[in-house]
C-alpha cells in the first residue's frame, strides 16, 4: 500500500500530491520497523531451538550481520532496479510494480501463519 501511495498509482485514482506521497513514505517507514525488530528475535529462537546454536551474544552477532547483509546487497541492487524501473515506465508505474513484488512475500506470510495456527 506504501509504495502505491508513493507514486501514486492510477490505481488508486490519487492526484499527484507531495502530501499522499509523503504519507506512503511515513507508512514504508512504519511498516520496515514492525517487521524488522521481530524478524531479528524470531531469527535468534529458530537458531537456538532448531538449529541448535547457543543462546549467546556470538550467535546473536553472527544473525545481524546477516541481516546487514542482506540489506547491504538490496541497498545496491534496490536503487539499480528502482531507478531503471523509473527512468524507462515513470514513477506511477513503477511503484505499482514494486508494490506487486511484495505481494507473493504476502501470500507465504499468511500463508505461514495459516499453516502455524492449524499445526498448534
Amino acid at each position: 500500500v506504501s509504495m502505491q501511495l508513493i507514486g501514486p498509482t492510477e490505481l488508486l485514482g490519487l492526484p499527484h500530491n507531495l502530501n499522499i506521497s509523503i504519507s506512503g513514505c511515513a507508512l514504508f517507514g512504519f511498516g520496515a520497523g514492525l517487521y524488522l525488530t521481530p524478524g531479528l528475535e524470531t531469527q535468534t529462537q529458530l537458531a537456538v531451538n532448531v538449529c541448535g546454536y547457543p543462546d549467546n551474544v556470538d550467535t546473536r552477532s553472527l544473525l545481524q550481520q546477516m541481516m546487514r547483509i542482506a540489506f547491504a546487497v538490496g541497498g545496491i541492487i534496490g536503487p539499480i532496479f528502482g531507478g531503471f524501473l523509473t527512468d524507462y515506465l515513470g514513477m506511477e508505474i513503477a511503484c505499482s510494480l514494486l508494490s506487486l513484488l511484495g505481494l507473493p512475500f504476502l501470500l507465504a506470510l499468511l500463508a505461514v501463519f495459516i499453516f502455524r495456527c492449524h499445526v498448534d
